[in-house]
């Protein structure tokens, strides 16, 4: 005796039994469930639809030249900054410059001085010929360091971490819903005829060149007959009772 129709307030007895929804369903409900599910399948549809609407009305070169300007904002100010320590390095290199040649230049007027006054004295010594070589011979060394050494600096290249300004992604744990597995195993069918086919957790039903096939789930076959009643073009719910003969309960 089959089980009652688990639609509430439905006296019919159940002829399929939907793996999917787990209920019994009579003939009447069934369709009204293939209905909805169809129905829900239209909504997907729109529901697409509307999505890949509004991807189409994403102002791209608006998002793009947003995040230009903001590019060029920073490089703007990167090179502002550099602009300054320039500037405040240029002027402590002429100070330290300055400096630097100031202190030949003195020795040399103090020298200058030195030996005009012995020229006019006319009582220059063995000491002060020393000491007057030596000093313009200091001098000299001086001159020459600074014709050979120049300033010493020390300019390090400038690094720029390539990450300092990056492209920021959302953080959204995303899955490929289209993914397809490997294959578990397979069976050969013919091209020639189609194939319909139903499946629970336990065994698949395949229609094929006017024959009904039922396999175990490691597609071992269990039981084949003969379909004389027509082509099947789609199968969408089946039953086996517990006698383990097949009943075909649905099918287009």
């Amino acid at each position: 005796m089959s089980s009652p129709c688990s639609i509430e307030k439905c006296k019919q007895s159940s002829d399929v039994f939907c793996y999917t929804c787990k209920k019994n369903l009579c003939r009447e409900h069934l369709k009204e469930h293939d209905d909805w599910l169809n129905s829900e399948v239209n909504h997907l549809v729109e529901e697409m639809k509307s999505v890949s609407n509004r991807y189409m009305t994403i102002d791209r070169n608006k998002l793009i030249n947003d995040f230009r300007q903001k590019l060029d904002k920073w490089r703007d100010d990167s090179y502002k900054k550099i602009d300054l320590i320039y500037e405040e390095k240029r002027k402590e290199l002429e100070q330290d410059w300055t400096e630097r040649v100031a202190k030949p230049r003195k020795g040399i007027d103090l020298m200058q001085s030195k030996l005009n006054g012995l020229i006019r004295k006319k009582k220059a010594t063995h000491e002060d010929i020393s000491r007057s070589t030596t000093a313009i011979r200091y001098i000299d060394q001086k001159i020459k360091d600074i014709e050979q050494k120049g300033i010493q600096m020390n300019i390090p290249t400038l690094f720029i971490d390539d990450n300092l300004t990056y492209i920021k992604e959302s953080k959204i744990e995303e899955t490929d819903e289209f993914q397809l597995l490997s294959s578990y195993r397979s069976i050969d069918c013919s091209a020639q005829s189609g194939v319909a086919f139903a499946a629970n957790n336990e065994n698949l039903l395949i229609y094929e060149s006017d024959y009904l096939n039922l396999l175990n789930r490691d597609l071992v076959p269990i039981q084949q007959i003969p379909w004389r009643y027509g082509h099947i073009y789609d199968m969408s719910c089946y039953s086996i009772d517990s006698t383990r003969k097949m009943v075909v309960l649905y099918m287009l």
